[in-house]
């Protein structure tokens, strides 16, 4: 499934959706994960791989499992894992333009904000982005796979956008 078909209007399915992207743009490059016909397995032989170096870099993002609803056993295991409440749900160890790495928190796309504000970040979450940008991280809330994306390629320094 492409990443467009995948992204529902949840926030874990825009993730799995972006995850997909990555996936694709870690292997075949920016330009072809960004292209919905690049998905098909009759494109993706033609094709071959052409990326840069850089772009391998995306197969070392991973998911920080800090959301969802669980019952208070897992929780409470998740807790004792170290498992933080606030942490963003992606990163991105890449450094880049004086940054130390990326994070992403993914929200809904609905709970876009119409103007300038929190935008559905929790008090836990805010705190925890003002800590992490303090120490030269650069943080993004976004609310849809397609704006996580563009943000991770414009930090590995891609020209590139998805409209």
């Amino acid at each position: 499934m492409t990443p467009w078909q995948l992204a529902k209007e949840t926030e874990h399915s825009h993730q799995r959706a972006f995850f997909a992207w990555a996936n694709c743009a870690a292997t075949y490059g920016f330009i072809w994960a960004s292209n919905p016909d690049a998905y098909s397995i009759k494109t993706r032989q033609a094709m071959g791989r052409v990326l840069r170096v850089s772009q391998s870099q995306l197969t070392f993002m991973f998911a920080i499992p800090n959301g969802g609803k669980r019952d208070a056993l897992t929780g409470a295991m998740m807790k004792a894992e170290g498992v933080k409440r606030g942490a963003p749900d992606v990163m991105l160890p890449v450094t880049g333009l004086a940054k130390a790495g990326l994070f992403l928190e993914f929200k809904k796309p609905s709970a876009k904000p119409k103007k300038t504000g929190a935008g559905g970040v929790r008090e836990e979450q805010s705190d925890y982005h003002t800590f992490l940008r303090s120490q030269h991280y650069r943080v993004e809330v976004v609310y849809s796979w397609i704006e996580a994306a563009n943000v991770v390629m414009e930090y590995m320094g891609e020209r590139l956008r998805i409209p």
